[in-house]
């Protein structure tokens, strides 16, 4: 049972992140600044769109389809998901309070996950997954600042980068609540990578396959030692991007 909770749980994550960009990039942009690297790989993501996807824990797959839509005034994010032989189930993610680590969710999905949990598996559940998705409301947040356009530069202190074998390095901190990330970016690839010290784990996005102006396959990974050492991936495909 554990192991259907964490797969409806986690399958939410896959509209948090997909690539969608006016600009390509090129060899060149790999010689910018690290804040322009990572303004870069930010000018790439949409987080309205549809595509369909797969999660994978040890030993399961399950495949889905979604759609999305970012609303900047409500700083909310609603998703639809579409899974074969099962039907529809939506969340709603808010993230206007992730600067003070306050992210909130609801939906069928939500109430799912805790109808189906017994008590002892839903205070478990709350204590492993509340750091990963304060860190994914804290990404939501930095991109919407990007995309207002106002004080992102002034917000970000950025670390100088380090190349290594076609690939620049960095780490990055943002606002006054000084979370950091680290990044790392290639001609057709970047990642984001946050630490999560309590629970000795680490949430990995990574987007690639850069086709036709958008990253066509992003990747949400999350891995906690102090959980059983349970790696939990979830492939993402989109199809469409909604501007």
């Amino acid at each position: 049972m554990v192991i259907n909770i964490y797969i409806s749980f986690f399958l939410f994550l896959s509209l948090f992140f997909s690539g969608c960009s006016s600009t390509k990039f090129k060899k060149r942009s790999l010689e910018g600044s690290s804040l322009d690297l990572l303004k870069s790989g930010l000018s790439k993501a949409c987080l309205s769109g549809e595509g369909r996807g797969r999660f994978y824990t040890e030993d399961e797959r399950h495949t889905f389809s979604f759609e999305s839509l970012l609303s900047y005034d409500e700083k909310r994010l609603d998703i639809s998901y579409h899974f074969p032989f099962h039907g529809e189930e939506t969340l709603s993610v808010f993230y206007k309070e992730a600067p003070k680590d306050k992210v909130t969710y609801q939906g069928s999905l939500f109430e799912k996950i805790k109808k189906d949990g017994v008590k002892e598996e839903r205070e478990s559940l709350k204590e492993f997954f509340s750091p990963y998705v304060n860190k994914l409301g804290q990404f939501l947040f930095i991109f919407h600042t990007f995309k207002e356009g106002k004080d992102f530069d002034s917000s970000i202190r950025c670390g100088g980068a380090s190349k290594e074998k076609g690939f620049v390095k960095g780490e990055c901190v943002f606002g006054k609540w000084s979370r950091p990330f680290g990044w790392e970016a290639s001609i057709d690839h970047f990642s984001f990578f946050f630490d999560l010290p309590s629970h000795d784990g680490t949430l990995k996005l990574i987007f690639d396959r850069e086709k036709e102006k958008l990253f066509s396959k992003w990747t949400v990974s999350f891995y906690a030692r102090s959980h059983r050492g349970m790696p939990l991936k979830i492939e993402n495909y989109i199809t469409s991007c909604k501007r």
